[in-house]
């Protein structure tokens, strides 16, 4: 496995979705990365406390990471 994928566990990110600004793009792709990676995103206060109170929050999670090429395989048909 390589080593650079368990660097992210959880995103906690802070933005305002009401207010656009020129970042758009980059808030997007950043939270598309997480989703794709199974990562658990935090977005507003609610989901970080949630998060962080978890007695899970400090044991190691397993990474499920998706292959991709049997994804596009069924939907490039």
């Amino acid at each position: 496995m390589h080593s650079f994928l368990k660097k992210i566990d959880v995103l906690i990110f802070f933005w305002d979705p009401l207010n656009a600004v020129s970042h758009d793009p980059d808030v997007k792709a950043l939270l598309q990365l997480a989703a794709v990676w199974n990562s658990s995103i935090a977005a507003n206060l609610a989901t970080t406390n949630f998060l962080i109170l978890l007695t899970l929050f400090n044991e190691e999670s397993k990474t499920i990471i998706p292959y991709y090429q049997d994804y596009l395989a069924k939907h490039l048909q």
